[in-house]
C-alpha cells in the first residue's frame, strides 16, 4: 500500500511564543508568574541614623537597623507608609519631625513603581544634669540654685526648678538640596538664681548636647570681709554681722575677737548688714560684684553718746558764756570770792 504524505501544519506565531514561555517555565527563567513583576525594595533612611526605628507598610512592621537603614519587600503600585512612635529610651528620645518629600504626617501614601528609597528626619532630645560650681571651682549645692533658664538657638526659653536630669533638643531638621539633614541645637544660660540674684552673665556659657550630658554652670558667687568697729574709739564691737539678703532672708554671722569675718559664695546682688551690738548700729547697703571684697560697720556705742552728750553740754555751757558776758563777770567774781575766802581760812585759821 502506498503511503500518502500529508503537508506539515504550520504553527502560528500567538503559539510558538506559549511553547517558548513554558520552556522558559520549565527550565526557571523568566517571572515568577503569568504577567507578574519581581517584588520591589522600599528602602528608608533615618535622619539622623536612628536603630530600632519602626515602620509599618500596609500593616506590616519592619525596622532599621543599626546604621538607621530600614527595607522592605513591596509589589508595585500604591501603599500606605507609617513612621511608628520611637520608643524612648534611658538616653535619648526621638519625636518625628518629616519626611524626605513634602509629607509631614506620619502616616502617608506612597507609590511604588520599583526600587524606592526614602529619608525620614526625627527631632532627637537627650537627657541632660547640671552640675553648680563657684568662680574657684568649689562645689555649690543644687538646692541653692532656684531656677536655671537657659535659651536655644531655635529661639525658645526653657525654665526648670531643679538640676535634673532634664530632656533637652539636640537638633533640628531641615531640607537641603541634598536631602533632610540634623541641625545642632545650641544651648545657652540665660539667667541662673541664687538667694534671689542671678548670678551668670547673660548667654555666655554656651553648651551643645550629647549622650548622657552633665552641664557644669559656674556661678557668679563672690566673698565678703566683714569688720565691726566703734565709731569714735575705732575698736572692735559686737558679737555677730546680720545680713540681709537680695530675697529678703537673714543671715547671722558671727564675729572673731579682732571684730571681723569673711563671708564666702555670696551672690552677686545687693545686700544690707549691721553690728548686733550695744549701741547704734545702722544699716550698710553692700553691692557684691567683685571678689574679695571689704566692708567696714561702724557702731555708735553707749560710751559713744556719753562722750557726745558730754561735749554736746560742754558746748552748751561755752556759748552760753561766750553770749553773756555779765555772766561770766559774775561767776568770774564769785569764783575769786570763794578763792579769797578759802585762802583766808588757811592763812587764819578759826581758834
Amino acid at each position: 500500500m502506498n503511503s500518502v504524505s500529508r503537508p506539515a501544519r504550520s504553527i502560528s506565531p500567538r503559539r510558538s511564543v506559549q511553547i517558548l514561555f513554558f520552556c522558559l517555565g520549565l527550565v526557571g527563567i523568566g517571572t515568577p508568574a503569568w504577567g507578574q513583576a519581581a517584588p520591589a525594595v522600599l528602602t528608608i533612611r533615618t535622619v539622623p541614623p536612628l536603630a530600632g526605628a519602626p515602620f509599618a507598610l500596609d500593616g506590616t512592621i519592619f525596622v532599621s537597623d543599626d546604621n538607621g537603614v530600614a527595607a522592605i519587600s513591596a509589589g508595585a503600585g500604591r501603599h500606605v507608609l507609617e513612621a511608628l512612635p520611637v520608643e524612648e529610651r534611658t538616653d535619648l528620645r526621638a519625636e518625628f519631625d518629616r519626611w524626605g518629600d513634602d509629607f509631614f504626617d506620619s502616616r502617608r501614601p506612597i507609590e511604588i513603581r520599583g526600587d524606592t528609597q526614602i529619608e525620614v528626619g526625627y527631632d532627637v532630645s537627650y537627657r541632660v544634669a547640671f552640675r553648680f560650681e563657684g568662680l574657684e571651682g568649689e562645689k555649690v549645692s543644687s538646692k541653692r540654685v532656684t531656677s536655671v533658664i537657659l535659651r536655644n538657638s531655635l529661639g525658645g526659653l526653657e525654665e526648670y526648678k531643679d538640676p535634673g536630669p532634664h530632656w533637652l533638643q539636640a537638633g533640628r531638621i531641615i531640607r537641603r538640596s541634598t536631602g533632610l539633614e540634623s541641625k545642632e541645637v545650641q544651648w545657652s544660660v540665660e539667667e541662673a538664681f541664687v538667694d534671689g540674684s542671678n548670678v551668670v552673665n547673660r548667654t555666655e556659657q554656651r553648651f551643645i548636647l550629647e549622650e548622657q550630658a552633665r552641664w557644669t554652670i559656674r556661678l557668679l558667687l563672690y566673698s565678703v570681709r566683714f569688720t565691726s568697729k566703734d565709731a569714735l574709739l575705732g575698736s572692735p564691737v559686737g558679737s555677730h554681722v546680720v545680713i540681709e539678703y537680695p530675697d529678703g532672708g537673714v543671715r547671722r554671722v558671727p564675729l572673731d575677737e579682732n571684730g571681723t569675718v569673711e563671708v564666702t559664695s555670696l551672690a552677686r546682688g545687693h545686700y544690707e548688714a549691721h553690728v548686733d551690738a550695744s549701741g547704734i548700729s545702722p544699716a550698710t547697703p553692700i553691692s557684691v560684684s567683685r571678689a574679695h571684697q571689704e566692708a567696714e560697720l561702724k557702731v555708735i556705742s553707749y560710751v559713744d553718746l556719753g562722750l557726745f552728750a558730754f561735749v554736746m553740754i560742754g558746748l552748751a555751757v561755752g556759748l552760753a558764756f561766750i553770749g553773756r558776758p555779765r555772766l561770766r563777770s559774775a561767776v568770774r567774781s564769785k569764783l575769786r570770792f570763794r578763792w579769797r575766802v578759802h585762802s583766808d581760812e588757811r592763812l587764819h585759821p578759826p581758834i
